[in-house]
């Protein structure tokens, strides 16, 4: 209920790295600051590991196992510690192995990521701190499960593996994706046949890394970053839980939360929210959120159902930020106080929104019944509509003939409807005009003694 998501990416040309860490002031942090979980790094995006490795390399300038060390002081704490593994970039790996490129399939060049240029932009010169995004297909793959199975015989897993940057395109034209396309019959120069393959693969990478971790312990949680995505239900299957990115500051803002909740509450996993103890990005150091903007923060993730986890960025030297836990413990204090009333918890309303999977339409209508304080569920095709008495379309919903029929058997039956936009047909006896030719739309309401 109380987790930390320690990012520890630490660049070669820093020195001295875990050369502040102490144990036992770690494990007393924490405690202080009532935290039950944390994850640590076995990989980061540099591509180094924080652990004496045979199959890839230990940063340069640390000279201990200080993955063991933090996990033995994270469970002297009374914590969890899952452990993190790197995949879409890890820029170690990516200088020397371009054949594990993902090649963008528009542009047919390498897929760089830089938050100052953007992800589609891949003829402008590489950033600093930018980042080539690799493919987990083929010869990456197989060094992937290597570096998994390391990882399990090293480590007692039972805690959870977290992998990241799984998911961040939905196609990719390097030369092991067009080979096993041809060898499926599929055709590489299709974008159809290429998004297909590229899900079909990125399934086959959850199940054949779980399968690694099942080998060594059959119950640790497994999670895969990006697959919480809520337009992408092939991959929601293969996650043992969910962790919901949201940094409200960050991106997103303050309204996604709620709506991700309810959507990945239907699946009846555990699933955990997502915020930082910083403002902007990761591993912005001089960021401190106040106190109770985190409080704030953590609370909104209890009343919608979710596990908590706040991200934070290890100081090099692998000393914990007093200031930081100063404020985590004084939200985390506030969550102790009242978890008990918000484990396990299930929403009970009689409304359902049903999904449009387009993003402004879905967030704006679950930040309607927000301010209105209505709770709610959501609903997707083929969803029963009994248990609701109102059922609502907002603007872009596409529905079949046999939604149709479900929701005219619904009203027939006494259940209440509110559809707009898009979402309206001429079968609810509604007369649909042509499109307004302003940019702008007002609506005045009178209102009426009842």
């Amino acid at each position: 209920m109380r987790g930390v998501h320690l990012d520890f990416h630490t660049s070669p040309d820093i020195p001295g790295i875990g050369s502040a860490f102490c144990a036992e002031e770690f494990t007393r942090t924490l405690r202080e600051a009532r935290v039950d979980l944390v994850t640590v790094f076995a990989k980061c995006h540099h591509g180094y590991c924080y652990y004496p490795t045979e199959v890839g390399e230990m940063h340069p300038h640390l000279d201990f196992d200080l993955l063991r060390a933090e996990i033995d002081a994270i469970h002297a704490a009374g914590a969890k510690a899952p452990i993190y593994i790197t995949m879409g970039w890890n820029k170690k790996d990516a200088d020397e192995h371009p054949d594990w490129w993902q090649i963008d399939f528009q542009t047919k060049k390498p897929f760089f990521f830089h938050h100052d240029v953007g992800p589609n932009d891949p003829d402008r010169p590489m950033a600093n701190g930018g980042w080539t995004t690799l493919c987990p297909v083929g010869g990456y793959l197989d060094y992937l499960e290597v570096v998994t199975r390391e990882v399990c015989e090293k480590f007692d897993v039972s805690d959870g593996l977290f992998y990241d940057i799984c998911f961040f395109k939905d196609a990719c034209a390097c030369e092991s994706c067009r080979k096993g396309m041809l060898e499926r019959g599929m055709d590489p120069e299709s974008y159809e046949d290429a998004k297909r393959y590229y899900s079909d693969k990125h399934v086959e990478m959850m199940q054949r890394l779980t399968g690694a971790v099942r080998e060594y312990n059959k119950e640790a949680p497994v999670f895969f970053n990006g697959g919480a995505n809520m337009n992408r239900t092939e991959y929601h299957p293969h996650q043992t839980h969910f962790e919901l990115e949201d940094l409200p500051t960050a991106w997103g803002g303050y309204d996604l939360m709620p709506l991700r909740a309810k959507y990945f509450e239907r699946y009846g996993k555990r699933f955990l929210g997502m915020t930082g103890k910083f403002h902007h990005a990761w591993g912005e150091f001089g960021g401190f959120k106040s106190r109770e903007a985190l409080r704030y923060e953590c609370a909104d993730m209890l009343s919608v159902g979710a596990e908590i986890s706040v991200g934070d960025h290890l100081h090099p030297t692998g000393k914990l930020d007093k200031s930081t836990y100063d404020i985590i413990g004084h939200a985390f204090r506030y969550v102790e106080s009242i978890e008990d009333y918000c484990k396990d918890t299930r929403a009970h309303t009689d409304i359902a929104l049903w999904m449009s999977h387009d993003y402004s339409t879905d967030v704006g209508a679950s930040k309607i019944l927000a301010i209105m304080q209505e709770e709610f569920n959501v609903i997707e095709s083929g969803d029963d509509l009994t248990p609701y008495r109102l059922v609502i379309l907002p603007d872009r919903v596409s529905l079949t003939e046999e939604d149709k029929r479900a929701i005219s058997a619904f009203v027939a039956g006494g259940g209440k409807l509110v559809a707009s936009y898009r979402s309206v047909y001429p079968e609810l006896g509604v007369e649909i005009l042509e499109p307004s030719p302003y940019d702008k739309d007002f609506i005045a309401c009178s209102l009426t003694e009842l």
